[in-house]
């Protein structure tokens, strides 16, 4: 799923506080990852569950 639609699912609007609090700490553990992780600031990024 991509970020934006990811924000939308969960009824979280800032970016940077979904990245910081959500997405960063999921992907130190492990349980989701990128699906470009050679782009890492693509457009295009998109995420899945590892």
């Amino acid at each position: 799923m991509s970020p934006s639609a990811l924000r939308e699912a969960v009824g979280i609007k800032s970016r940077i506080h979904f990245s910081r609090y959500y997405m960063t700490p999921l992907m130190e553990k492990g349980l989701v990852e990128k699906t470009d992780p050679e782009n890492p600031i693509s457009p295009r990024q998109e995420y899945k569950l590892a």
